[in-house]
């Protein structure tokens, strides 16, 4: 810092005599901090000069506008340190309700995490209302889920899955089903009819509305999925409590007496079916939700499980081996 001092250099009369050499550089020396290319309407913040005026930051100095007093150079340094160390925040807008919402996804699993989730999902659904025995997996998965002809469909919510749904197709292993109500899988395979089996349905704990809404856009996807491959039919075993639901909303019938379901912990059992061909023609409640409106084909592209997903969730086949699903 450069001083230039005028008259006596006694210390008692150093402080008045003393004239300041104004430098434009002198706040970069003493506080190394970048030269700011333009301050503008900033406040003094010496509370007895409560003046607003604007500086801008020149080669040669700095210069006020005409209608300001001057000040000294050291209030103008300190309004530019504190313009520089406590900058004016850019706010973001204020979120709206739009912001809050929960974003639904209902999709095809394709990837292993997806795949995992709902097998996690599905053991801890079916634990807790003691449906299934415990096992050191911590997932709910059989041979019939690993079939190139299975597809499994999740609905997620903020990327959390919060409910899942499993369709089994026919092919050469056959059907779960098979275990427990042979005669009447055999009939509607001489029919010449293709189908498939809805098993392993699970979700979060949720409010009965919001699950319906969300079983609704599942059963959607996956009824609109079979017709893309072929099916003609669905297959399933519910609980005798269930059958009315099924019947009435969605048109299912009954194909069957009720039996013991091995899988379940000896819970009743009843096979129902669904026409896709029927429902046309009936359209119950659902139907409109259902096949109401048509999906894009891109989402209900088939994901078959790769050979590395299948060795992977194989050793917890282990636990179910002669064991089917569990039933909706």
């Amino acid at each position: 810092m450069k001083r230039g001092v005028a008259g006596n250099r006694c210390p008692l009369t150093w402080r008045r005599n003393m004239s300041i050499t104004r430098n434009p550089d002198h706040h970069q020396t003493l506080h190394h901090l970048p030269r700011p290319t333009q301050i503008a309407n900033h406040f003094d913040p010496n509370p007895s000069l409560p003046v607003l005026r604007k500086v801008e930051n020149t080669q040669s100095g700095f210069v006020e506008s005409a209608k300001t007093r001057s000040t000294s150079w050291r209030r103008v340094h300190a309004s530019l340190l504190a313009i520089r160390v406590f900058p004016m925040q850019v706010c973001n807008p204020l979120p709206t309700p739009t912001d809050f919402a929960v974003r639904e996804v209902t999709k095809i699993a394709r990837t292993h995490e997806e795949w995992l989730a709902a097998y996690r999902l599905a053991y801890e659904n079916y634990l807790r209302k003691g449906l299934v025995s415990e096992n050191i997996f911590g997932i709910r998965v059989t041979p019939f889920h690993l079939l190139p002809e299975t597809t499994t469909f999740v609905s997620l919510q903020d990327s959390e899955q919060v409910a899942t749904v499993t369709l089994i197709g026919d092919s050469s292993d056959g059907i779960p089903m098979e275990s427990i109500f042979p005669n009447q899988v055999a009939q509607i395979r001489d029919e010449g009819a293709t189908f498939g089996e809805v098993s392993s349905l699970a979700s979060r704990p949720m409010p009965t509305k919001e699950f319906l809404q969300v079983y609704l856009k599942l059963m959607r996807l996956m009824a609109q999925y079979a017709r893309s491959v072929g099916m003609e039919r669905f297959l399933m075993v519910v609980h005798p409590r269930h059958v009315p639901f099924y019947k009435r909303m969605m048109g299912f019938r009954m194909i069957g007496e009720t039996r013991s379901y091995p899988t379940v912990c000896g819970a009743p059992a009843v096979p129902c079916q669904l026409e896709f061909a029927e429902v046309d023609r009936t359209r119950p409640p659902f139907y409109d939700a259902i096949f109401g409106e048509d999906l894009p084909s891109e989402a209900l592209r088939r994901h078959p499980m790769p050979e590395h997903a299948r060795k992977f969730f194989e050793p917890a086949t282990a636990v179910s081996k002669l064991c089917v699903p569990t039933m909706v």
